[in-house]
């Protein structure tokens, strides 16, 4: 095998084979409020949930630009987290593009707001699933031996939960998966499915 150190290699290279590595990687995608109410949305792949109640997602941090996402999330302290499906991925991509802080993705990428019941930032309403957030802790992560900014880390407190009815059994209780057909970030520009395998059986 070959062996790598973080250290021996330029930043860029090593994120790619980071990030090309540890796949597929669930999407957070964001809506937040700034001062002026103007609603941004964004995806981000470094997203996971750390309990049942909180969700953890980290933000890249530019020193001589803030993202729009992490300064709302700062001052605003509430955001909705949406998982974005298969038909969605075309949107959800056009949100990533930079905007300037006073116009918002949703409208660029042709989607429609919903409003939120315990926060203040609206919903994406073709998302099957909305989570509604507040902020609980905000993590400046530095670089190795460095007061350097790398990342900035938000744990996301969740405070209610919706999602479509056609994904979510009331009998069960569980959320079918093929139905919510997430997508998920590889390496580089690459997208995944959901693919269940379906033969294996658990010993426990």
């Amino acid at each position: 095998m070959h062996a790598f150190s973080p250290e021996d290699m330029t930043s860029k290279a090593w994120s790619k084979l980071i990030k090309g590595s540890i796949i597929p990687r669930p999407i957070a995608w964001i809506t937040t409020q700034n001062k002026d109410n103007v609603i941004n949305a964004a995806p981000f792949s470094y997203f996971n949930i750390f309990t049942p109640t909180i969700l953890a997602v980290s933000i890249q941090y530019d020193p001589t630009q803030r993202k729009d996402t992490a300064r709302n999330l700062i001052d605003r302290k509430e955001a909705v987290v949406h998982i974005p499906d298969k038909a969605l991925l075309a949107q959800m991509d056009q949100t990533s593009s930079p905007l300037p802080s006073n116009e918002s993705e949703i409208e660029l990428a042709g989607l429609h707001i919903v409003a939120s019941d315990l926060v203040q930032p609206p919903g994406i309403q073709e998302a099957k699933v909305r989570i509604e957030t507040k902020l609980e802790a905000h993590i400046p992560l530095t670089v190795k031996d460095s007061d350097a900014i790398e990342t900035e880390l938000f744990l996301l407190r969740i405070v209610k939960a919706h999602l479509a009815a056609d994904i979510y059994d009331v009998t069960t209780g569980y959320v079918d998966s093929e139905k919510l057909d997430p997508v998920a970030r590889l390496g580089g520009p690459d997208y995944s499915i959901i693919d269940k395998i379906k033969d294996f059986k658990r010993n426990f």
